[in-house]
């Protein structure tokens, strides 16, 4: 519960999330379209009154279409900018203690929150909310009793869509350390990949003698050892950043916004935080111009290896591999899948 309170959903990816702004933006400019025809217009130009509609409808259709990313601050005040923005049509609309319907829209940012952000977010922007929805609506005369309506059906809704955001938790969270899962993390690392990938990093992580801790002291400490780390490790990752368990002792970092140096401290960082004089090695690669995922992959893999062969206990940072080296991994991999076809 309290990964829940600090942290997003797991499946917050930024397709995810711009997805669901873009689908809030195409219901908001249908209920404000439905407002207009049933007040008969507001009284406003032809021209303001289309705005209403067609603000909403051009950002959500591009959203969807384009699947661009909403900057990270315009991300987090997305809700309170909607909230500004609903709350003027609802005054210019100046249809006194009617005003509630008009209103509507506006709760369906309630919506939005619980699948983009951790609940501590969700929590503070449905209070300001409902507080200033609430406000505003007595002040053009709505009844008390419309009000607590009001609130009272939109809180239970809103606690339900925080549950219902995070069911799909399930199937991409490990079951034992609670960070995501291998099929968690590919999901998020292709949905990156495929968007803005100049400081895309993934740094892969082995527990040094983790072997040895199952056979001597049994699989249980070794079930134990790897809660520990992942509740070490879990404070120290920056925003946006994807820390997940690939099985067994292996571990995966993803970050988009980090520069070399970063990465460097923040996987220095985790080395020191390991418990019970654990050690790990790990091999960090960030994506080049031209790269598949599958080979950023390899090239961190390898440089883990490296990390191994030199002693354990560091971080070793992988370099482009050479073309030759490219090209006779791309044979090998058809080979095993034709190998495989054939069969």
């Amino acid at each position: 519960m309290r990964r829940w309170w600090r942290e997003p959903p797991v499946g917050a990816s930024r397709e995810a999330t711009v997805a669901i702004t873009g689908l809030i933006y195409l219901v908001a400019a249908i209920m404000y379209a439905g407002a207009l025809i049933a007040y008969h217009g507001l009284g406003e130009p032809w021209w303001l009154q289309v705005a209403w509609v067609g603000t909403p409808l051009v950002v959500g259709v591009r959203l969807l279409t384009l699947r661009q990313r909403l900057p990270r601050t315009m991300e987090s005040l997305s809700p309170i900018v909607a909230l500004i923005v609903g709350l003027y049509f609802v005054v210019a609309a100046d249809r006194g203690a009617s005003s509630m319907p008009l209103a509507l829209p506006i709760m369906t940012t309630l919506i939005n929150s619980p699948f983009k952000f951790a609940l501590r977010q969700v929590a503070f922007n449905a209070a300001v909310i409902l507080t200033a929805t609430a406000a505003v609506l007595h002040h053009l005369g709505v009844p008390a009793g419309d009000l607590i309506l009001l609130v009272g059906s939109w809180v239970p809704m809103g606690l339900l869509m925080a549950w219902a955001a995070r069911l799909s938790d399930n199937a991409e969270k490990d079951a034992l350390t609670g960070l995501a899962n291998r099929r968690g993390f590919e999901r998020r690392f292709e949905a990156a990949a495929t968007g803005y990938t100049d400081r895309l990093t993934v740094a892969l992580l082995d527990l040094d003698g983790f072997k040895q801790v199952n056979d001597v002291l049994g699989h249980d400490a070794g079930d134990q050892l790897l809660v520990a780390c992942a509740e070490a490790w879990g404070p120290l990752m920056p925003r946006g950043a994807v820390l997940a368990r690939r099985g067994g002792d292996e571990f995966t970092v993803m970050t988009q916004s980090l520069n070399a140096t970063d990465v460097d401290r923040l996987l220095d960082a985790m080395r020191l935080a390991c418990p019970d004089q654990v050690t790990l090695s790990a091999g960090v690669a960030s994506l080049i111009p031209g790269e598949t995922t599958g080979e950023l992959l390899h090239r961190a893999d390898l440089a883990m290896y490296e990390a191994k062969r030199q002693g354990r206990d560091r971080v070793v940072r992988s370099r482009p591999l050479p073309a030759a080296r490219r090209a006779g991994d791309d044979r090998l991999r058809q080979s095993v899948a034709a190998s495989i076809t054939n069969r």
